[in-house]
């Protein structure tokens, strides 16, 4: 594989091609859907089967371009309507804000925000809704290359300070459940994706070694122990990990020559459909009470 043009690859190293047009389809806004309220329009990137029996939503931080495209493939296959809610850097948490939102994707910098995003979702009345979110980075901030970066993407439920790990560890004890049990209690059924492995490097970094891009199944279970642990004492809420799919002693990026993540974190449109069948059967047992 060549990478990128920039960064010429290490000689005699191997690694799988990333095709960046099979990542994901470019958005598509759902402005024009009549009676979709402003906070989910401005927010929503893919609907379909308008008018079906069921409908299913998906809801989360940029891990919903991860999934969208299998879960839409499902609506059809499957005959359920779909909607797809993205906001970029912010996860599917009523309560928490940002503070560190300059020239950002993120939309979370007043505490409204993602209150207002969670009432709609609610009031579409879905008969399922599946919260995805790149949970681990709420809990570490965002890294790379070993540095924290300005853009930390901690959270925290104050209006107007700073947000800081520790608030953002606060904010996560405190709001994944209160979300969660706020959504229960209008009677809606919820599916949670946890994130996949990070890895130590991004896949596109070709002086990297594959064996330095992976990470362990014990520096993943490390790594996303904090929100693990909170997510596990969740009730009534349908849980997958798609870690045991990849992880062994070593969690897997690429197989049969496919590449199964197009950076650090988000997996490509063949990693995502490494799943079709076992979130299909999710959604298709939610769908079916």
């Amino acid at each position: 594989a060549k990478g990128l043009h920039s960064r010429p690859p290490i000689i005699g190293q191997t690694r799988p091609e990333i095709d960046f047009d099979r990542i994901g389809r470019i958005p598509q806004p759902c402005s024009a859907i009549e009676g979709l309220p402003s906070a989910l329009s401005s927010v929503c990137d893919a609907h379909a089967n308008p008018g079906a029996a069921k409908r299913v939503v998906l809801w989360g931080d940029s891990h919903v371009g991860v999934w969208r495209d299998l879960i839409e493939r499902l609506a059809h296959e499957q005959g359920f309507e779909f909607y797809a809610f993205i906001h970029f850097g912010c996860p599917p948490l009523a309560g928490v804000r940002r503070s560190d939102i300059k020239d950002s994707q993120a939309i979370c910098g007043t505490l409204d925000v993602l209150d207002e995003i969670e009432k709609e979702v609610a009031a579409l009345k879905p008969d399922l809704i599946i919260m995805t979110a790149r949970w681990s980075l709420y809990a570490h901030g965002w890294q790379r290359n070993g540095k924290l970066l300005p853009a930390d993407s901690f959270l925290t439920t104050d209006p107007a300070a700073a947000a800081t790990l520790e608030t953002s560890r606060q904010a996560l004890t405190s709001r994944i459940p209160a979300t969660v049990q706020d959504l229960q209690s209008k009677g809606l059924r919820l599916l949670l994706l946890k994130n996949p492995p990070v890895l130590n490097w991004e896949m596109t970094n070709v002086r990297k070694s594959l064996a330095e891009v992976q990470v362990s199944a014990r520096q993943h279970a490390e790594y996303s122990r904090y929100t693990d642990e909170i997510i596990a004492k969740l009730t009534g809420v349908t849980i997958f990990d798609p870690a045991p799919a990849l992880c062994a002693s070593t969690c897997a990026v690429e197989r049969d020559g496919e590449p199964l993540y197009y950076d650090d974190n988000h997996l490509t449109l063949f990693g995502a459909d490494l799943y079709a069948r076992q979130i299909g059967d999710l959604i298709r047992s939610s769908l079916s009470r």
